[in-house]
C-alpha cells in the first residue's frame, strides 16, 4: 500500500535544500546514512531509488491511471497491463461521482492475486504483490497437470474439456503474473523470462487448437507420448531437474520420429509445432534448471 508523507524543505549551506527521508522506507532497503541513493526528476516529482542494484526493485515504482467509468474488468485489464509492464503499485482515479464496490473489486482482483488494495474518496490504490521461487514452481506444475488432462480427453475421445481449457487460460494468467514478479525477474534472467513467458502462452494456444480439431483412434498413441512430454518438460523445470529434462529430449526426439512417419494432418503438424516448442522451451530453460537427480 502506499504511504504518504510530508517532510519540510530545509536550507543546507547557502545555496542547497534537503528533505529526509522516511526511517522505515530506509530499513526496509538497508540504508544507512552515507549510502548514496538515485533521484530521477520525473517532471513534477522526484523518484528516489537505492543505487545499490540488489535493493533496486526493477519495475517502476507507481503510475497512475484515470477512469471515467468503474466497470470491474477495467481494473482487470489495468493490474493485468501493470504485471505485463513490471510496475510495483497502481494509483486507479476515477471521477468523484463513479460507485465503486470495494468488496467487488478486492473479489475480482484477488482472482489476478492481488490482495493489498486501498479504496479511498476518488481513487483505488493497488500494490502487486512479490512472489518465491516456490510460486513459480507450483504454477509450472499446475499448468502441466491441466494441459495433461486436456491431452488425455484427446486420447479417450472425450468432449466435455471447455472447463479444463478456460482453467488454461487462468493458469497462463497466473504464470505471467508470477514470471514478472521483481523476485523472480531478479532470479532469472530478463530474456529467460521474456521468452519462456511467450512460449507457455504459445502452447497453451496449441493445446487449445488442438483439442477443437479432435484426433483419430489410430493416433492416440502420439497423444500419450505427447502428454508424457509435457509432464518431463514442465516437471523438470518446476523443480529443476536436470534428469527429467534429459527424459524429455528422449520422449521428443522419439515423437518426431513418429511424427515423420505419420500421415501428414492438421492435427499432425499441430502435434509437430508443439514438439518443436516443446524443445525450445527446454533450451530457453536448460541454464535455470539447478540440480541433477
Amino acid at each position: 500500500m502506499a504511504h504518504i508523507t510530508n517532510r519540510r524543505i530545509q536550507r543546507l549551506g547557502s545555496s542547497s535544500l534537503i528533505i529526509t527521508i522516511p526511517k522505515n522506507w530506509a530499513a526496509r532497503l538497508g540504508l544507512s546514512p552515507g549510502d548514496n541513493v538515485i533521484i530521477i526528476d520525473e517532471g513534477d516529482s522526484l523518484r528516489v531509488l537505492p543505487s545499490n542494484p540488489d535493493s533496486v526493485d526493477e519495475r517502476k515504482t507507481t503510475v497512475k491511471v484515470k477512469l471515467k467509468e468503474a466497470d470491474e474488468n477495467h481494473f482487470i485489464e489495468i493490474v493485468r497491463c501493470a504485471y505485463t509492464k513490471g510496475l510495483n503499485s497502481i494509483v486507479i482515479e476515477y471521477e468523484g461521482d463513479i460507485k465503486v464496490d470495494e468488496d467487488k473489486i478486492k473479489r475480482v482482483l484477488h482472482y489476478l492475486g492481488v490482495d493489498d488494495i486501498h479504496v479511498d474518496e476518488g481513487n483505488v490504490i493497488v500494490r502487486l504483490p512479490d512472489i518465491s521461487r516456490e510460486e513459480l514452481s507450483l504454477a509450472l506444475k499446475r499448468l502441466s497437470s491441466t494441459i495433461q488432462a486436456i491431452i488425455e480427453k484427446l486420447e479417450k475421445s472425450e468432449v466435455d474439456g471447455s472447463r479444463l481449457l478456460a482453467g488454461l487460460d487462468v493458469l497462463i494468467m497466473d504464470v505471467m503474473r508470477i514470471l514478472t514478479s521483481p523476485s523472480i525477474r531478479r532470479d532469472i534472467q530478463k530474456q529467460l523470462e521474456a521468452s519462456l513467458a511467450a512460449q507457455l502462452q504459445l502452447l497453451a494456444d496449441y493445446i487449445k487448437e488442438l483439442y477443437r480439431e479432435g484426433f483419430s483412434p489410430e493416433d492416440r498413441e502420439l497423444l500419450s507420448v505427447l502428454r508424457s512430454a509435457v509432464s518431463d518438460v514442465l516437471g523438470g523445470i518446476a523443480v529443476g531437474s536436470l534428469k527429467r529434462i534429459s527424459q524429455a529430449r528422449e520422449v521428443l526426439d522419439y515423437l518426431e520420429e513418429k511424427l515423420g512417419k505419420a500421415t501428414p494432418t492438421k492435427q499432425t503438424g499441430i502435434l509437430i509445432a508443439i514438439t518443436m516448442l516443446l524443445k525450445r522451451i527446454i533450451e530457453t530453460s536448460i541454464c535455470n534448471i539447478s540440480s541433477i537427480e
